[in-house]
């Protein structure tokens, strides 16, 4: 009974690392399909939060930075960067699943 102990914690924690995994992945989908839909929206967002004198993040923000920002805010480079993330998010997402279907289901492959 003891000894079932160690093996019970591992599987919950298994578990929940493949959840929080699922959570972030799922994130990381919603930012990425945001990004391939409505890349004007986000440009938009993404220079009215670091310019705006009134905005908290425009205190760490210098020219320099601002004209960095300014180059990765086109368009070409954001909608590469919405297939990565979608690549990169379904791939996270299915792994997790099945990883956290397996630990639920005490599956030894």
């Amino acid at each position: 009974m003891v000894a079932d102990c160690g093996a019970n914690c591992a599987r919950w924690l298994l578990c929940l690392t493949n959840f929080i995994c699922i959570c972030v992945s799922t994130g990381v989908l919603i930012v990425a399909t945001w990004l391939a839909a409505d890349k004007a929206s986000f440009i938009n967002t993404t220079l009215n939060i670091t310019t705006s004198k009134y905005s908290p993040a425009s205190n760490f923000v210098d020219e320099e930075a601002e004209k960095i920002l300014k180059e990765f805010v086109e368009p070409a480079v954001i909608e590469q960067a919405a297939y990565i993330l979608l690549a990169l998010g379904g791939l996270i997402f299915i792994i997790s699943f099945l990883g956290y279907c397996g630990a639920i289901k005490e599956s030894r492959v």
